[in-house]
């Protein structure tokens, strides 16, 4: 299974999954917190076990209007992340039966997971509604919008594509074996970054 990480351009999805018999492929969304992003990856790995392909939206509300089998196979995919992450019986063990934001808060700190996650867990043991997690869940997903700092895109750039892919185009273009326009096409920016850009992967 191929990985890749990058920052999506849009922020309701946290990642998505191609299957292929060969090289299935998991792109996960860089931009979400480490939490979700560990989830993300799970959950699609459930959607590659059932070989299908499926996109992960940070609001679950979709999963309402999506046909049965695939509503069937997107809340297992849900269950199944949830389960790898926090194990039933660990999870029995920690709970101490108060289902509310502190008790989230408590049990995420112990797991390293997301609040969501764990609500997602006192979802799937009916011990709150549909409608109270997705209340949550939003309530949450916007304090770490407010809170989430815009990362250095020339830095995450680097991380990326590696610097050694960068300083091969950079060495091409000035060979003239490629043009500005090339150069800035194969790096995915655009030609007014590349002067900045070539600064930050020399030093």
């Amino acid at each position: 299974i191929y990985v890749f990480k990058d920052a999506f351009r849009d922020p309701d999805h946290s990642g998505f999954c191609l299957y292929h018999d060969e090289f299935p492929i998991i792109y996960v969304n860089n931009t979400m917190t480490k939490t979700r992003q560990i989830f993300t990856l799970f959950h699609e790995l459930g959607h590659l076990v059932f070989q299908t392909s499926g996109i992960d939206s940070v609001d679950d509300s979709n999963i309402g209007r999506m046909s049965a089998p695939n509503r069937h196979i997107e809340t297992i995919c849900n269950r199944l992340a949830a389960c790898l992450l926090v194990p039933e019986s660990a999870f029995d063990r920690a709970f101490r039966g108060d289902v509310s934001g502190t008790e989230a808060t408590r049990l995420a700190g112990l797991f390293k997971v997301s609040r969501e996650l764990v609500f997602r867990k006192f979802l799937d043991r009916g011990l709150i509604t549909v409608d109270a997690y997705a209340a949550a869940a939003r309530e949450w997903a916007g304090q770490i919008l407010r809170k989430s700092p815009r990362g250095n895109y020339y830095r995450s750039k680097i991380t990326y594509l590696g610097a050694d892919y960068i300083n091969t185009a950079f060495s091409r273009y000035y060979q003239n074996r490629i043009t500005e326009d090339q150069l800035a096409d194969y790096i995915d920016t655009k030609p007014g970054n590349l002067a900045t850009l070539e600064q930050q992967v020399s030093g």
